[in-house]
């Protein structure tokens, strides 16, 4: 595994669309608890908790991230557990992507293709044991909407 610095352009590859992603992110956990007040949501049910009445992996997602970023980190985390560690990722991938933009440097991450493969089944299994986890112990969670 290797790091390498690289320059180029500012505004090409992915960081503008990461930190405009991260900041609309950011602007629906501050507007949602404001729709959540009037007993509305604009986000539609999640399709596989209506025909199975389960959670889906990422049931809870959404009001993990708004939690998180209110300060409820025990709220966030049991609707679902890692959404506060994802709140925080994303929130490194803007500072990164703002550092790449404004320096007009860009890190290479260089990994073997088995390290590579190893990290995205690590990440399923995350992901295996958070739903497991609201399958099993947590459940579908309170809803924000009264």
């Amino acid at each position: 595994m290797s790091i390498a610095v690289t320059r180029t352009s500012r505004l090409s590859g992915k960081e503008p669309i990461v930190l405009a992603g991260g900041a609309g992110i950011l602007a629906a956990t501050q507007m949602l608890p404001v729709f959540w007040d009037h007993g509305e949501t604009p986000i539609p049910p999640c399709v596989f908790h209506t025909l199975t009445g389960q959670p889906c992996p990422f049931c809870g997602a959404t009001r993990s991230f708004v939690w998180t970023a209110h300060g409820q980190w025990a709220d966030a985390f049991l609707v679902f557990p890692i959404g506060p560690l994802m709140f925080a990722a994303m929130l490194a991938a803007m500072v990164y992507a703002g550092w790449a933009i404004v320096s007009g440097r860009r890190l290479r991450l260089v990994v073997s293709p088995r390290l590579a493969r190893a990290y995205y089944i690590g990440l399923l299994v995350i992901l295996g044991v958070n739903w497991l986890s609201k399958l099993l112990f947590l459940g579908y969670g309170p809803s924000p909407i009264a």
